[in-house]
């Protein structure tokens, strides 16, 4: 990733925000609506996919609703395609794979696929 693309996606972060998307640790991002959730999960899932290399799909990326779903996943998406390097093409060829959802689709999912295990249907 390019200084001047990192700088794009963090420049109107807050400080606190800032931490978070470079932050060396998972992170949850908790804060009202209208703060800026959406943008700083984003930029940290570029950042870690561009800066610290980490696959795509290793990535969990939750919100509440599937409005920030979608449009967490075309932000990280678009700001992947602006990305020149044969890193972020293998990432944008890898993107169905992704793991971009809501909290609810994402425990249904695990549940299901989980379900045989505790002798449940699915």
């Amino acid at each position: 990733m390019s200084d001047a693309m990192e700088a794009s996606f963090i420049s109107g972060l807050d400080d606190s925000q800032k931490r978070a998307v470079l932050a060396q640790t998972n992170c949850i991002v908790t804060a009202g609506a209208g703060a800026g959730k959406t943008s700083v999960l984003v930029a940290r899932c570029i950042h870690l996919i561009m800066k610290r290399r980490i696959p795509l799909r290793s990535i969990l990326a939750l919100t509440f609703t599937r409005k920030a779903a979608a449009e967490m996943y075309e932000r990280i998406y678009t700001g992947l395609a602006g990305e020149d390097s044969a890193w972020a093409r293998e990432q944008l060829a890898d993107f169905p794979n992704a793991h971009i959802t809501t909290l609810d689709a994402f425990c249904s999912e695990l549940t299901r696929s989980s379900a045989s295990d505790w002798g449940y249907t699915k």
